[in-house]
């Protein structure tokens, strides 16, 4: 009699949580609905600049557009165009992805804008495909990262889930492959390329190519640029002195893969006002990035070493790139303060031997962790400069 009861209690608690689950699919569906305009934002790199970007334009344009970010910081970008730190408990989760809409809902959005945040396959079907259910999905690159993710190794395999059918899709045209014509063929969608056009920002032209796509004004789009404010993972640099010698340190930390970060090594170089400066690079590994630590020891291997006159690797798998590679040292050192002073110390030194003349230092890998406390110290110790070398106003 007692197995009978306690049969019966668990088939109860079972069938309301089937109900509930039930209930909370419909209601979520009807606040989808309630949003005339969904965008998400998927992609390799990029899509953080994206987001505060195009929020800032739509915005700009008289529209009521709630947006959220899940980059360096993870934020939601209001309708008043302030910040609101996303609280989480544990590990980022798609599931915020429901939470995003309510609150959507709740401040009468006209427009939700949102990353991309999934790392594997089925997770990007859920949050494209169940979850956000996008009008226009941007995306800003296929470059090569999370390749543990990825079917042999192809990323762009892991974006076509976040295709949703009878959507536009926006990405620029040198990213056009035969893999996304197959699925914009079978899933009917609209698929708009953004012409470089001469301008060399790909995120500001896939964020224009995106607002023209909704007939907002051109003036509405310059001003919404000129607003927007950009994300403490967004390309930086702090210059420091060591004996009338200038070392540039730069934030690549959030490009992240080794090609991303080539792209913006070259084109801080061909644009940086120094004369013929060498080349740094200092390299912050994770311990939770297993997959792209091997990338960049591979990467390295292959005579991307060869591109830096200098090699400083931190945490536990920088000890194993530096003993494969047979190149490098290694800072042990947590302390933002100790890491700047055994790199600075050390330049100084070559300046005063005459082996080294100005000197760029390129923080890769990992923005989290060691590298945002690098960024905090050379935010507060440094001089802010562009990227040619002039002061930033």
């Amino acid at each position: 009699m007692q197995d009978k009861v306690q049969i019966e209690l668990l088939l109860f608690l079972i069938t309301i949580f089937l109900i509930g689950l039930i209930v909370e699919s419909i209601m979520h569906n009807r606040r989808v609905k309630a949003i005339p305009l969904r965008i998400s934002v998927s992609g390799t790199r990029g899509k953080t600049t994206v987001v505060r970007m195009l929020a800032s334009i739509l915005r700009v344009s008289g529209l009521n557009v709630l947006a959220k970010t899940t980059g360096t910081e993870a934020l939601y970008i209001l309708p008043d165009g302030t910040h609101e730190k996303l609280r989480r408990i544990g590990l980022a989760n798609i599931l915020e992805q429901k939470a995003m809409i309510k609150k959507a809902c709740k401040a009468n959005a006209e427009c939700l804008l949102t990353e991309i945040m999934s790392i594997q396959a089925e997770n990007h079907w859920v949050e494209s495909q169940k979850l956000v259910r996008p009008h226009y999905t941007i995306i800003c690159n296929f470059r090569p990262d999370h390749l543990d993710a990825a079917v042999d190794g192809n990323t762009s395999s892991l974006f076509m889930n976040d295709i949703y059918p009878g959507s536009t899709v926006i990405l620029p045209s040198g990213e056009m492959n035969k893999e996304l014509d197959n699925e914009a063929i079978k899933s009917g969608v609209n698929i708009v390329l953004a012409d470089s056009d001469g301008l060399s920002d790909q995120n500001l032209l896939l964020a224009q190519t995106m607002a023209a796509e909704l007939e907002i004004s051109p003036d509405h789009i310059r001003e919404g640029i000129e607003k927007y404010e950009m994300d403490r993972g967004q390309l930086t640099a702090y210059e420091f002195k060591k004996d009338g010698r200038r070392i540039v340190f730069v934030n690549a930390f959030a490009a992240n893969d080794p090609v991303s970060s080539s792209i913006l090594i070259d084109k801080i170089q061909a644009g940086s006002d120094l004369l013929e400066p060498r080349i740094i690079g200092l390299f912050s590994f994770r311990m939770d990035r297993g997959e792209r630590s091997k990338q960049w020891l591979d990467y390295l291997r292959s005579g991307g070493a060869d591109r830096f006159s200098q090699m400083y690797f931190m945490g536990l798998h920088g000890q194993v790139i530096k003993r494969r590679l047979r190149r490098g040292e290694m800072i042990h050192s947590k302390s933002p303060d100790e890491i700047m002073d055994e790199i600075i110390d050390q330049i100084g030194d070559q300046i005063q031997n005459g082996i080294c003349g100005d000197t760029l230092v390129f923080g890769l890998v990992n923005i989290q962790s060691l590298g945002l406390k690098l960024l905090n110290h050379w935010e507060q110790n440094g001089r802010k400069i562009d990227l040619t070398g002039k002061d930033v106003l």
